[in-house]
């Protein structure tokens, strides 16, 4: 890959995590105060800082742009490694297509003159332009991302509750949101566990970052702590000035319903500004991340060779770019199913992580000559948790997810297995 330029991957983490963070907070709260609450959240929040560790002791011991697909095929075999990776990668692929479609309706929402579809054209392909280049011009624009993002999730609460909100604050409405149905909690985290999902994008650029060893861990730990801060505050500000019953009922734009109660038409477009922001993050970082993902499996064997192309000048992955923005064309405007694509994204991710949970516990006692710049703390007892919770939550994951998610993993090994076998075929012994 690319000689180091920039180290992107606190840019790229905090930029992903917040862009997801923003739209998954205010899904969160559409379900009413009983659905998403403090408890879901935090559940989330916990399995998102066990995986964090998982991954940094990973990322630092195997620093290989395959990320994933190098964890499991070394702890239990390529052909499981690839499935993995491969529906790690789609997943992925359909999130940036869920927020495209998303990002496009408020655009049209607010700026009626251009279709929805027209927006999230334009985003998408100036998004794809923007990754064809250089990390280096990557890293920057997920910088400016990130720092939209965050400082509008901190000074937003900070200045509703100080008093400079349209309406005075509603403190009874607090309670609620730390109540959930235990029959529900488990079905709502895979929802839930979207605010945090992502952190483990900065692995692939580990070859392309300045570091690693120390920076990969700071990345990924430091993003999962500072959404759980953001959300609250977010959360909180939701409740204090929308009641939940009217909360309820505005299914696609409540994030502009409270930032008018607080703001009136000034929070509104400032709303609108930080929502492009955030799913532009999202999106950008799934083309940076998943190209490089498939340019790690293609030096294996596992997917073509044509994504292991990289533009002489640039040294970007093109091939597995155009594929991303195609995804994302036909998912998130001929398909706009949104809120299903985000289920069975998130169910590609937490699939996912619980096989690279088990690789690295597998791995920490097989492989001991392997340095670990990083170490998971309280192995194994912290890691275990994780893992046990993560198949809950996959087995509540409701009947249509995991039918679909299922599907698309079963998929994915059946191409795995398909394709390495023929390879195999084609080695002379």
């Amino acid at each position: 890959m690319a000689q180091p330029q920039q180290d992107p991957a606190p840019g790229l983490r905090s930029g992903a995590l917040s862009g997801k963070a923003l739209y998954a907070a205010t899904v969160g709260i559409i379900v009413a105060t009983g659905s998403l609450s403090l408890n879901g959240v935090g559940m989330g929040n916990g399995l998102a800082l066990i995986n964090s560790t998982v991954f940094s002791e990973l990322g630092t011991s195997y620093p290989q742009s395959g990320s994933i697909m190098v964890y499991i095929s070394k702890a239990f075999g390529e052909r499981l490694g690839t499935a993995a990776a491969l529906s790690y990668g789609i997943g992925l692929a359909l999130a940036s297509s869920a927020e495209a479609t998303v990002i496009g309706r408020l655009l049209e929402h607010a700026f009626p003159g251009l279709r929805w579809w027209a927006w999230a054209f334009l985003l998408i392909t100036l998004l794809m332009l923007i990754n064809l280049g250089s990390v280096d011009l990557f890293g920057r624009f997920q910088i400016g991302c990130v720092i939209i993002m965050l400082s509008s999730q901190l000074v937003f609460p900070l200045l509703a509750f100080a008093g400079r909100g349209l309406e005075p604050v509603h403190y009874s409405a607090f309670s609620p949101f730390l109540r959930t149905e235990p029959s529900h909690l488990l079905s709502l985290v895979i929802i839930a566990y979207f605010l945090f999902a992502g952190f483990e994008m900065a692995c692939p650029l580990v070859e392309e970052a300045r570091n690693p060893s120390k920076n990969l861990p700071r990345a990924m730990i430091g993003a999962a702590s500072t959404v759980i801060l953001t959300t609250v505050l977010m959360g909180l500000t939701f409740l204090g000035y929308i009641p939940a019953a009217q909360l309820a009922q505005e299914v696609e734009y409540p994030h502009l319903l409270m930032a008018q109660a607080v703001m009136g038409n000034t929070g509104k477009y400032w709303w609108i500004f930080v929502s492009l922001a955030a799913s532009s993050s999202a999106v950008s970082a799934v083309y940076a991340v998943v190209p490089r993902l498939l340019y790690g499996m293609s030096r294996e064997g596992s997917v073509p060779a044509i994504f292991g192309y990289l533009h002489p000048r640039f040294r970007s992955p093109w091939t597995g770019i155009f594929v991303c923005y195609a995804i994302t064309l036909v998912f998130g405007i001929v398909y706009p199913g949104w809120f299903f694509l985000f289920s069975v994204a998130a169910f590609a991710w937490i699939s996912t992580y619980v096989l690279v949970v088990a690789s690295a516990i597998w791995l920490r006692r097989k492989d001991k000559q392997t340095p670990r710049p990083f170490r998971m703390p309280l192995f194994p007892f912290l890691p275990a948790v994780g893992l046990i919770g993560m198949v809950l939550v996959l087995f509540f994951s409701g009947r249509d997810t995991l039918l679909v998610g299922g599907g698309l993993f079963v998929s994915c090994l059946i191409y795995s297995l398909v394709v390495l076998s023929l390879r195999a075929r084609r080695v002379p012994q």
